[in-house]
């Protein structure tokens, strides 16, 4: 893994932070297929990864700052973007971002309120399981045939 970080404008009135940085699987990997319910074991149907990557890029930067602050205090913008190759991850793609509010009350000075988004993205290779749904739907099942008997 490497990242590599840029910080700017520390000391001026709007400092940001940029990272960008990846990561990279060496050796042999064995994938599970999905729905296998196991997490650990090689089984027969597993299939090897010789290698596998991802890339991402972080940026975090003070838009406003509350005024005669000295310490960077106001509101904020984040973002993350994440990707790599669909073959090999379960994700292939994430990006999360929002905005941040911090000292914005003189007398709660430290508080940070945060709202954000994410986006993940599955990979096209696993979109035919749907391993929530397929694990959930039986005992929903029953859950509504049990009440609906209850209730006759």
């Amino acid at each position: 893994m490497v990242e590599g970080s840029y910080k700017y404008a520390q000391k001026g009135r709007l400092p940001g932070t940029l990272k960008i940085g990846g990561w990279n699987q060496l050796g042999t990997l064995h994938e599970q297929p999905p729905g296998s319910g196991v997490t650990v074991a090689i089984t027969p149907n597993s299939v090897p990864i010789e290698t596998d990557w991802a890339v991402y890029a972080i940026v975090d930067q003070l838009v406003w700052r509350v005024p005669g602050r000295k310490d960077p205090k106001g509101i904020g913008v984040f973002a993350r973007v994440i990707g790599g190759p669909t073959e090999e991850n379960l994700v292939d793609f994430y990006a999360d971002g929002g905005v941040t509010f911090s000292g914005m009350f003189p007398h709660r000075p430290d508080d940070t309120l945060a709202a954000g988004f994410a986006y993940t993205g599955i990979s096209n290779d696993v979109h035919g399981f749907n391993g929530t749904q397929d694990l959930l739907a039986p005992a929903t099942l029953r859950r509504f045939l049990r009440s609906a008997t209850r209730r006759s």
